[in-house]
């Protein structure tokens, strides 16, 4: 049995806002969003201005450019050219961070988890093999010629994980890397996806482009309001 208690991550699972965007992930149909569409939101709970960015608190701190010198103020935000048109898909992870623990095999959605995280949809879909999942879109991706970067969020005091002289590095990194005051509670997993050839996979009249693995998954969809009160259970395979 896989060892829960210990950080084992279960599965995956993901908000909609109707039952049939939530049976087309189980088609294999993944929706992404171009990586500077989430810049742009204006909510609290899926938009995010320094999303893919290194924002660097730079107040108060000595800048020099060339021969000046100065005391900086307010962000400065780095990133790289072409850091807005990322194709990504984003999940919650399903592991002891959302489970409430009721005895040795069977464990509950955290209720406060559930009420935040119904801000993204009423439908839920439950991904029950984490293994199964990674494999299948790596396969897709190894096959299309395509590259597939997948991590956890990390989460932190965003302003104080950078530091200047590390703004303007191309990296994926800063997309696995999140405030913990304002999405910790989101448990995320991400997607990112490329070409290998270096060609944007959405182009500039679009933001946002369908990945279809062709291939179902194995899951199901519950509703959101069920989920504090669907307890799991867990057995020896």
């Amino acid at each position: 049995m896989e060892n829960i208690d210990n950080g084992a991550v279960i599965g995956l699972m993901k908000f909609f806002s109707c039952r049939k965007y939530a049976e087309d992930l189980l088609k294999g149909k993944l929706y992404c969003h171009e990586s500077g569409w989430y810049r742009k939101l204006e909510d609290n709970f899926r938009g995010d201005k320094h999303d893919g960015k290194r924002p660097i608190n730079i107040d108060g701190k000595v800048i020099e450019i060339g021969d000046v010198r100065g005391i900086g103020s307010g962000v400065a935000v780095g990133g790289f050219t072409g850091d807005d048109k990322i194709p990504l898909y984003c999940l919650s992870i399903i592991d002891i961070n959302i489970l409430d623990k009721v005895s040795d095999t069977t464990y509950n959605f955290k209720p406060t988890f559930v009420e935040k995280m119904k801000a993204f949809g009423t439908y839920v879909v439950l991904l029950t093999s984490y293994d199964k999942f990674i494999d299948t879109v790596t396969s897709y991706a190894s096959t299309n010629q395509l590259a597939v970067s997948y991590f956890p969020v990390e989460y932190v005091d965003i302003m104080n994980e950078y530091s200047i002289g590390n703004g303007r590095i191309r990296s994926l990194e800063p997309f696995f890397v999140k405030d913990k005051d304002k999405y910790g509670y989101q448990n995320e997993f991400r997607l990112l996806w490329q070409r290998k050839d270096g060609i944007p996979l959405i182009d500039s009249s679009k933001d946002n482009i369908m990945i279809d693995i062709g291939y179902p998954l194995s899951g199901n969809v519950v509703l959101a309001d069920a989920l504090a009160d669907t307890p799991f259970i867990f057995k020896d395979s």
